[in-house]
């Protein structure tokens, strides 16, 4: 082989091994961002109280932290074990208490959000059995961006550190 076809043999095996790996670079970074959005939501002290043998509604609490450099927005949740769950707040009017449906919670960028009773609450409307102790209830949280996230809610008879 001469010496000019090793040079175009050898550049155009570079230029095939530079866009192999520009193009795992953009499929990687085309990956990320949805993978890294999922990956700064975490939640923690996932627990749902237990409930009554004849009672329609079960009220679950949680932490949700915001890891990322971008709020996001916690947009809806589902369970197989109600026929919908409503995001609500405790709200005061001088000594009356009352809880309002919220239709989304804002999740701050570096912060967090604390589902806990007098605050925010997850409620499980028209539950299909009752919960007992120590059980658990599968969930799924939709976030503006992070998407779907599972979870599995433990069943608790009190809720310490309310």
């Amino acid at each position: 082989m001469r010496r000019s076809e090793q040079l175009k043999s050898a550049s155009g095996w570079r230029a095939g091994v530079t866009g192999a790996i520009f193009a795992l670079v953009i499929t990687a970074s085309g990956q990320s961002h949805a993978d890294t959005a999922m990956r700064d939501i975490e939640l923690s002290d996932v627990r749902t109280r237990a409930t009554p043998k004849d009672a329609s509604t079960a009220a679950s609490y949680m932490t949700i932290t915001n890891h990322g450099l971008q709020g996001d927005r916690l947009v809806a949740i589902f369970t197989p074990i109600a026929e919908t769950v409503r995001i609500e707040k405790t709200v005061w009017r001088g000594l009356t208490m009352r809880m309002d449906a919220v239709r989304e919670v804002d999740i701050p960028a570096g912060g967090q959000v604390i589902f806990r009773p007098g605050h925010y609450q997850l409620t499980l409307v028209n539950i299909t059995h009752q919960l007992r102790p120590n059980t658990t209830v599968p969930m799924e949280l939709r976030f503006e961006k992070a998407g779907r996230i599972e979870v599995t809610s433990k069943v608790v008879n009190k809720l310490l550190g309310n």
